[in-house]
């Protein structure tokens, strides 16, 4: 029931509100929760690009999501990203995406 819920919580927020940052951001984790990281990378972008790429929220996810996709070049990416923005947030994800 709480991955259907899930599902549909991002597929609505994407839908009802794509240039609402925080809902992207929304989306992006409740995908990443699914096990759904390659769809989760879509709205954590849009999410990154709506705050100028200055959040280190979204970054931080993205980097989780394409970690979990296996996308090690593209985790790599936003890490060194993060690491300008939000150098306390990078530890913890360090240690997963490496």
């Amino acid at each position: 029931m709480y991955q259907q819920v899930n599902r549909k919580f991002a597929e609505a927020v994407m839908e009802e509100a794509p240039q609402f940052s925080e809902a992207a951001l929304a989306a992006g984790i409740a995908f990443i929760r699914l096990g759904r990281p390659r769809e989760a990378v879509p709205c954590l972008e849009r999410a990154a690009a709506l705050s100028g790429w200055k959040s280190p929220s979204p970054l931080y996810y993205l980097a989780l999501a394409h970690r979990r996709a296996g996308e090690r070049k593209e985790a790599d990416r936003v890490l060194a990203a993060l690491k300008r923005i939000g150098p306390e947030l990078v530890g913890s994800l360090e240690r997963e995406v490496r």
